[in-house]
């Protein structure tokens, strides 16, 4: 379309064709900064289309920011973000008890990178984007768990499990409000994938809020005796979204519509929060700090009627921001004892 633009042509009828891009991309910023609604950007964009895809472009009745999650999305597969930010790791218990996690120096590990696999091999790998930092505390880190329902495994299923790890605000930390550590795939036994849950809940000192109509979750930290590591259920969130609500299941959360309703408002909200600006003045979004192509994939692509596990776990996440309250900040508090009674005798080591 930027061929014959108007106001971006001479009189021989030359286009300015750097020009006409530059333009449009400008009016596309301006629009998302001004528009509640990401119709009114798809629209834009189907009538002033950058390539041809944009032309043919459907817009879609799913109400995340398309444009915008498509623009991430592109940046990540060309620049490679995925690979250069994240690391495929193992996760092993030392003799002592303690889960560490061990970079895969090999490059054995095969992430599934693609919202469809590509390939027969679903087992996926655990990528860590970031190490917790030392003695996190409880509620800084969170995991979103969306498990699969069969026990048998099939490499024509579209079902996978999917767990993701997010880090909140810690008062002494760069990053926040993150993913750091994700796990997609299917192996033949769910039990594996409860025991990935469970080390990555240990090493990040973190509850894993799941959805609780997939029974052999909870039955698996029964029998763990690491029930603990389960979140309970976020009271205030289903109390404000379902009237008179008598679901009574202690752990994770049943994902009615009422509570997907408010899952697709919770995670739209969260990938238009502002967190940033860039050294031109324009404003960094949270879905700016996605480098999981396929989730930002299942984001574009996502409705009621599909399957769409890595949207349902990060939606898991969601739940448990909104429970525990946006605008928490975690570290503020000094937790060693000693250090405590050191300040306290301070002013008296230094009374006159």
């Amino acid at each position: 379309m930027y061929m014959n633009y108007e106001g971006f042509y001479d009189e021989q009828g030359n286009s300015d064709k750097e020009g006409a891009i530059a333009y449009e991309k400008a009016k596309r910023q301006q629009l998302i900064k001004v528009s509640t609604s990401t119709g009114v950007i798809q629209s834009r964009v189907q009538e002033y289309p950058l390539c041809p895809a944009e032309a043919f472009l459907t817009v879609s009745t799913n109400d995340f920011p398309i444009v915008e999650l498509r623009q991430q999305l592109n940046k990540v597969v060309r620049e490679g973000l995925h690979i250069k930010k994240g690391q495929p790791c193992y996760l092993v218990r030392t003799e002592d008890g303690k889960v560490i996690a061990k970079p895969d120096l090999s490059n054995e590990l095969e992430p599934l990178w693609d919202y469809k696999p590509k390939t027969k091999n679903l087992k996926g790998s655990l990528v860590i984007y970031e190490y917790p930092i030392s003695q996190p505390p409880k509620g800084l880190y969170k995991i979103g768990f969306d498990p699969y329902r069969q026990a048998s495994s099939s490499a024509t299923s579209p079902s996978l499990a999917s767990i993701y790890v997010y880090k909140g605000t810690h008062k002494f930390s760069y990053t926040r409000d993150t993913i750091v550590a994700q796990y997609v795939g299917r192996p033949y036994n769910p039990d594996d994938v409860n025991r990935l849950a469970e080390m990555l809940a240990e090493l990040y000192n973190a509850e894993i809020m799941y959805e609780n109509e997939v029974t052999h979750v909870k039955g698996y930290f029964e029998r763990r005796k690491k029930l603990h590591l389960l979140a309970a259920q976020p009271d205030n969130v289903i109390s404000k979204n379902i009237k008179n609500s008598k679901v009574a299941r202690i752990y994770g959360i049943h994902m009615n519509d009422q509570l997907k309703d408010a899952g697709e408002k919770y995670l739209k909200k969260w990938l238009l929060q502002e967190r940033d600006v860039d050294e031109n003045g324009n404003m960094i979004l949270n879905l700016e700090m996605i480098y999981d192509p396929a989730l930002l994939d299942e984001l574009i692509q996502y409705n009621r009627k599909g399957n769409f596990d890595r949207v349902m776990s990060f939606m898991m996440l969601m739940f448990q921001i909104e429970e525990d309250g946006e605008e928490k900040v975690y570290g503020d508090k000094i937790e060693n004892e000693n250090v405590k009674d050191l300040l306290s005798l301070l002013p008296k080591l230094y009374k006159r």
